[in-house]
């Protein structure tokens, strides 16, 4: 599989493809829609065709595609290589056409009547994501959704009404158990869902949207690499234990939003299993994948099974053992929260959630007289949305045909990102542009990296901050500058005392990190695969180091 043939190309260099492939969706469709009882009437005379009103009504709909066309044309450039900014990239062109061939017929997922091919068609997306994440497809399940966020309060809604069927004490309850059970009585526990505290921001929106107490979140602190920290998970779940409160559910997350790290997985499997023998209860662990769980393509053998770390660093060089086990590890989750339009490369609106034991969705099932009648096992009886695009659920179908779910496949594609990432921060850490010196927070488990700059010496946290708002405010998140870069702010509360050597190496005093201090940093996402060849890459590293030497001189 060559990853330059799946997109339409930065310069738009398969145009040609594409134009074929839509024009072949389009005609198809126009031919369906004729063959349709061909003995109808037509509801659209060419007589009236010719009429000045018609005419008329046509010509302002071409003159409002030209302004439409021209305003678009103020987009972010997130198809070119140029483009290092937030968590989107270009799409594929296999999911291009699926989404305009599905498009055409408007099939809503809330009901096999309204989308009898495209619910199918969901349903094999879903187990080609089961698949994906470890799940037994036969076992698991999965649907699509509008995004990360729905996804996430979809499984914390399930887990929670699960939980009730066995009150406090559910964590000593099998699954079936709680499948038997039904809601008690009394008040609701007290439960406690720990995240770590760079979790998304819909964990909080969850908690609030099910009627929780904001309490009810519990903050697990993070390292020097923004990754969950284990010991300080341990030592929470103790504190919950002595204190009488169920832990409803932990969150690990599989691509932090901020820096795309890695939460150690295996780790945090332990230290579930260790509250278990110790205090004989459990928890649901659930993967907040929205952007790493197509990164688990990485490690998926075309053979079968998973590759091992000589296998990973065939597409990753510097790929750790504890990048391999995080996503190997997905399999022992309980749920996951992926999201196709990140690192599936697919159209917005492309989330999902999947579920290890496809009997947590009968917690949330919500069916309805009159819809899906002939098929009560169809996937909008379980999501929280009700309408949904088919269209979107064509486009993952059609790139997971033409892009396999493994190392050979989305591999290829991610192996390019992940390594152009690391080139970058090679780049940038501890290189001088100007009279500055980039400075990297942690090397990158994906293909996002936070960075910032220093004029040496002792310096200030708002000094710092200036010269990042310089270089944002120069390669601005638009893509009007020569570079796309986005940033985001470290704060004390939430990030803790891991950043502190970050800022030393900054020349910041450390001591300074504390109470409402935070630091500006610049976030660079490299999903483009299209810089691989050494020409192209010895260019644009040009490029850059040029841009950067020139706003920091």
């Amino acid at each position: 599989m060559d990853p330059r043939a799946v997109f339409l190309g930065p310069q738009g260099q398969n145009a040609d493809a594409q134009e074929r492939m839509f024009l072949d969706a389009i005609r198809d469709h126009v031919h369906w829609r004729r063959s349709f009882h061909p003995g109808d009437p037509d509801a659209v005379d060419p007589i009236v065709q010719l009429d000045r009103d018609f005419l008329m009504t046509q010509a302002r709909t071409e003159a409002a595609l030209r302004r439409l066309l021209a305003r678009l044309k103020g987009s972010a450039p997130v198809h070119s290589p140029r483009y290092l900014g937030h968590m989107v990239g270009d799409t594929l062109l296999p999911a291009q056409v699926g989404y305009l061939a599905a498009m055409l017929y408007n099939p809503n997922n809330v009901a096999q009547e309204a989308s009898p091919v495209t619910s199918e068609l969901e349903v094999e997306v879903g187990r080609d994501l089961c698949e994906l994440l470890g799940f037994d497809p036969e076992a698991g399940f999965a649907h699509l959704c509008s995004g990360g966020t729905v996804a996430n309060l979809e499984a914390l809604w399930a887990y929670r009404n699960l939980a009730r069927r066995g009150g406090a004490a559910f964590g000593r309850l099998t699954m079936d158990d709680l499948l038997a059970g039904t809601p008690g009585e009394g008040p609701e526990p007290e439960w406690a869902v720990l995240v770590p505290s760079t979790a998304h921001y819909s964990w909080a929106k969850s908690i609030d949207l099910l009627g929780m107490p904001p309490k009810a979140l519990v903050k697990v602190a993070v390292d020097a690499s923004l990754r969950m920290d284990p010991t300080d998970l341990a030592a929470k779940l103790e504190a919950l234990a002595i204190a009488g409160r169920p832990v409803l559910a932990c969150v690990a997350v599989v691509g932090t939003t901020e820096g795309g790290g890695l939460d150690p997985l295996p780790e945090i499997l332990a230290v579930r299993e260790a509250f278990r023998a110790k205090h004989g209860a459990t928890f649901f662990l659930h993967a907040d994948a929205a952007y790493g769980g197509y990164a688990r393509a990485l490690v998926r053998n075309p053979k079968g099974g998973l590759l091992d770390l000589e296998g990973l660093r065939a597409l990753v060089p510097d790929a750790t053992a504890a990048q391999l086990g995080a996503l190997a590890a997905l399999s022992e989750v309980d749920g996951a929260t992926v999201d196709p339009h990140k690192l599936g490369y697919i159209p917005y609106p492309a989330g999902a959630i999947a579920f290890k034991d496809k009997r947590v969705r009968t917690a949330v099932a919500s069916p309805a007289a009159y819809i899906n009648q002939g098929n009560p096992d169809h996937p909008g009886t379980y999501a929280l949305e009700g309408s949904r695009p088919g269209a979107a659920v064509a486009a993952c179908w059609m790139a997971h045909r033409a892009v396999s779910l493994d190392a050979a496949g989305y591999g290829r594609i991610l192996g390019e990102s992940l390594r152009t990432s690391r080139g970058m921060a090679e780049l940038l850490d501890g290189k001088a542009f100007g009279r500055a010196t980039a400075h990297l927070l942690t090397p990158p488990d994906l293909d996002v990296i936070l960075f910032a700059f220093t004029e040496g010496g002792p310096c200030t946290l708002e000094e710092l901050n200036a010269l990042s708002a310089k270089v944002l405010a120069a390669f601005n998140p638009g893509g009007q500058g020569p570079f796309a870069f986005t940033s985001t702010l470290l704060r004390a509360g939430t990030h803790g005392a891991g950043v502190k050597p970050f800022l030393a190496r900054l020349g910041a005093d450390p001591a300074t990190w504390e109470g409402d201090a935070q630091l500006l940093v610049l976030r660079s996402t490299m999903m483009t695969p299209f810089v691989s060849d050494p020409e192209l890459k010895a260019f644009y590293r040009a490029e850059l180091r040029a841009a950067l030497t020139k706003v920091l001189a």
